[in-house]
């Protein structure tokens, strides 16, 4: 795999929607972010942003504020626009919070021209920076703040709607009034993702698949099965454990979507949590923060607060 086909870019959330479009592929189309998505996203960007914020800055000092990486995301580049392969799901939402965050802004004073980076005008027609044709019309109703029957959508725009309505509903409170420019400041020059990029759309596909049948479809479900299992040492314990973690699990993926997950950042959580982030700048994540962004590293570091000293432990 040559590396003269590939670029690697860093990009803020501004850039990524300056003077850009991406479409997607037909491998790359449905939305399917649910509700405890959004609440995950707005609950580590509120915590990273009020971690850093003080009441005494100037909006230029937003600047020295520590960043937060939303991942990486695959495109392909042709005929002067890009395609994207891998991270529609973070996109679209990030173009929901920030018709969220228009609507929440327009009406003050100085309020940054969000639109910008939501949708260009062509000939008085709305481009969306994310142009899906299917998917124009809920987003001129979300922008636009119209009436919309969704029920009769495609499950993208479905999705899109209710995750709208998502956002809106778990927007932090804390973040209204004089926070809400330096949030808005915060979010389009310090969050930031990494564009992996290429020009060969064949080798586009490969990355895309590699991403999602490899190492990256690990859930932090199954990274901690995978740690604790690595542990018991005997082949034969190993197996039946492997065969007792499975069944549960399925019970509880077949309950809904990341049920599985829910229930082990819970079970964590209230055995185990001792202590939670403090809202002040410099303060750091702690037991409480991790396990609900990365429950699997919380615990292999955390092994021995829990009582995991030897195989049968883990077992």
């Amino acid at each position: 795999m040559s590396s003269d086909i590939f670029l690697g870019t860093v990009l803020t959330v501004k850039q990524l929607f300056t003077g850009r479009k991406y479409h997607l592929e037909f491998f790359q189309r449905e939305y399917t972010w649910i509700e405890q998505n959004i609440r995950d996203l707005l609950d580590d960007l509120t915590s990273r942003f009020l971690s850093e914020y003080d009441e005494q800055d100037l909006p230029r000092q937003v600047a020295n504020y520590k960043g937060y990486f939303l991942g990486p995301i695959v495109t392909s580049q042709a005929d002067g626009s890009s395609s994207l392969i891998d991270g529609q799901q973070r996109l679209t939402t990030l173009m929901l919070l920030l018709i969220r965050l228009h609507h929440l802004s327009k009406d003050e004073k100085d309020a940054p021209n969000l639109g910008r980076y939501i949708f260009d005008d062509e000939f008085g027609e709305e481009s969306f920076n994310i142009d899906v044709p299917e998917r124009n019309e809920v987003m001129q109703a979300l922008f636009w703040q119209e009436s919309f029957d969704h029920t009769k959508q495609t499950a993208s725009v479905r999705n899109i709607y209710t995750r709208y309505n998502d956002i809106v509903k778990y927007f932090p409170e804390e973040l209204i009034g004089k926070k809400l420019f330096y949030f808005i400041y915060w979010l389009l020059g310090k969050v930031i993702l990494v564009e992996i990029s290429t020009s060969d759309k064949d080798m586009a596909l490969e990355v895309f698949e590699t991403m999602n049948d490899r190492g990256m479809k690990l859930s932090n479900a199954d990274m901690l099965k995978s740690f604790l299992l690595s542990k018991i040492g005997d082949k034969q314990q190993i197996n039946k454990a492997n065969h007792f973690w499975r069944e549960r699990i399925t019970e509880l993926s077949d309950l809904y979507k990341n049920a599985e997950s829910d229930f082990l950042k819970v079970w964590l959580r209230s055995k185990h949590a001792d202590s939670i982030r403090e809202r002040k700048r410099g303060a750091s994540p702690a037991d409480f923060d991790i396990i609900q962004t990365a429950f699997h590293r919380w615990t292999r570091d955390n092994h021995d607060k829990i009582g995991l000293y030897q195989a049968e432990d883990y077992r």
